[in-house]
């Protein structure tokens, strides 16, 4: 169980954490009493992890290390378009979450850049308001989770992916649309002028 100690000095007052675990000791000291008990919480759970062998690589290593590897070693073997559209949506990712470690990203830190990602007005400067759509959010979700996937199962930084609890927005149906009359008759002449009889039956 961790102590915090409270210190009295002639430059103020200050608050000093210790943990001590199996002969292995630990401190720091704080201006702040709530930030010393965040950092006593946070090194108590690593110091069970590991004595409970759960330590992955995902709880010393960065979403940045991960996505920078991402693009040199995988990105390259996708097709150009997923290369430029992943180069954008990674970009987003690495700003927004990119100085979290892999394994302190939570599902509801997820879908809150989602929602701002869906509530931001990217409409240029002077020109009505417009809003990235919902299927192409979920494309920033895909890239992330495209991400997650390489760090579960290609390298094996984390057992699981907070992903599986991120909810994709709802996308609008596709437009059925109809063929005009006079689109109808263009088609079947030259369904008729093709070389495949099949085409075309009287």
């Amino acid at each position: 169980m961790a102590t915090i100690r409270k210190i009295d000095g002639k430059r103020g007052t200050v608050y000093r954490a210790i943990i001590r675990r199996k002969g292995q000791t630990l401190s720091k000291t704080f201006r702040i009493k709530s930030d010393a008990a965040k950092w006593s919480a946070k090194k108590e759970a690593e110091i069970e992890r590991a004595q409970a062998g759960l330590i992955y690589e995902g709880h010393r290593r960065k979403l940045a290390e991960a996505i920078d590897r991402y693009i040199r070693e995988i990105l390259p073997s996708k097709s150009v378009g997923t290369q430029e559209s992943y180069g954008q949506q990674l970009t987003y990712w690495k700003g927004a979450l990119g100085e979290y470690k892999l394994a302190d990203l939570t599902p509801a830190l997820v879908s809150q850049c989602r929602d701002e990602l869906r509530a931001e007005n990217i409409a240029p400067k002077g020109k009505p308001e417009r809003h990235r759509g919902p299927a192409t959010v979920n494309r920033y979700l895909e890239a992330l989770g495209s991400i997650y996937s390489a760090v579960v199962k290609q390298w094996h930084w984390l057992p699981d992916t907070p992903m599986r609890a991120v909810a994709k927005l709802k996308e609008p149906r596709g437009r059925t649309r109809f063929l005009s009359e006079t689109e109808l008759k263009v088609l079947l002449t030259a369904c008729k002028e093709a070389r495949e009889s099949a085409l075309y039956v009287a």
